[in-house]
């Protein structure tokens, strides 16, 4: 029941400047054909050595994901709040757009070293310049997780500035994919092809 849903939300200050979604293909212009696939997993720009992606089971990195034990977390309800924007100087601040997720684990071991991952839709290329966001940021009062009847809904804010919009006014699709960790190595199941609509008029 919503009353029972526990809510916080981590609000990301990411500058235009380090925010740099035109790199990943996440910020495009006019219609966006994804497929949703996943092909681009070998590839990241992130080199297989300097980074233990979730979802990486190779025996060249150092995460032991091979050995975990216990449940994984589970990701449900994923949707930009809201999904159509129009930029303006008012959208220059988080409460402008944020992406929400809810979040449960059995084991109640969402703590660091786990946390969120967020990726170009269909690719393990990283959203925001930290691929990876704790559990310390985004649970910070420490609130009970284990009851996925009533999961911690938590989400990051997005800070856009007009310098972004580079292809001059239009429709520009945002499109992201969620993962996440526990403390343990349990890898949850993702989201993807979460997608919001900004609006702007030049």
């Amino acid at each position: 029941m919503m009353s029972q849903r526990k809510r916080t939300w981590f609000w990301l200050m990411a500058a235009a400047a380090v925010f740099t979604l035109a790199l990943a293909g996440v910020f495009a212009c006019g219609d966006d054909d994804d497929d949703d696939d996943e092909d681009g997993d070998d590839d990241s720009f992130f080199p297989d050595d300097d980074t233990d992606l979730p979802d990486d089971d190779t025996d060249d990195d150092d995460t032991g994901d091979d050995d975990v034990t216990g449940d994984a977390p589970v990701l449900s309800n994923g949707f930009w709040d809201p999904n159509a924007v129009t930029w303006s100087a008012d959208c220059e601040t988080t409460a402008c757009l944020a992406i929400l997720f809810s979040v449960c684990d059995p084991d109640g071991d969402l703590t660091d070293p786990g946390g969120a991952w967020f990726y170009a839709a269909g690719t393990t290329d990283a959203f925001f310049v930290t691929q990876s966001i704790a559990w310390g940021d985004l649970n910070p009062d420490a609130m009970d997780v284990t009851n996925c009847d009533a999961p911690l809904e938590t989400g990051v804010g997005l800070l856009m500035g007009e310098d972004l919009f580079g292809s001059g006014a239009g429709d520009y699709e945002l499109a992201i994919d969620i993962e996440a960790t526990d403390a343990s190595g349990n890898v949850s199941n993702k989201l993807t092809n979460l997608t919001a609509t900004v609006t702007y008029n030049g």
